[in-house]
């Protein structure tokens, strides 16, 4: 089902972040071969995220805006 949306799009996984801020969208990102950012203010806290295998979490949204830049 992915490669039917990013095809949809006209898109490819390379420079694709998946941005979220739960277990569930870490696992999508993977699930998708894509980098994850994930937001340190919504669902989880960041004990949990990283737990669950949250690489990079970002703190606020200048952060997040800056991470999706990098």
């Amino acid at each position: 089902m992915c490669d039917v949306i990013l095809a949809d799009l006209g898109v490819t996984r390379e420079g694709l972040v998946y941005v979220g801020d739960s277990e569930v969208d870490i696992a999508t990102a993977r699930n998708l071969g894509c980098d994850c950012i994930i937001c340190s203010w919504g669902f989880r806290d960041r004990s949990w995220l990283i737990s669950q295998g949250a690489e990079r979490i970002v703190d606020t949204p200048a952060e997040l805006g800056a991470a999706i830049l990098a």
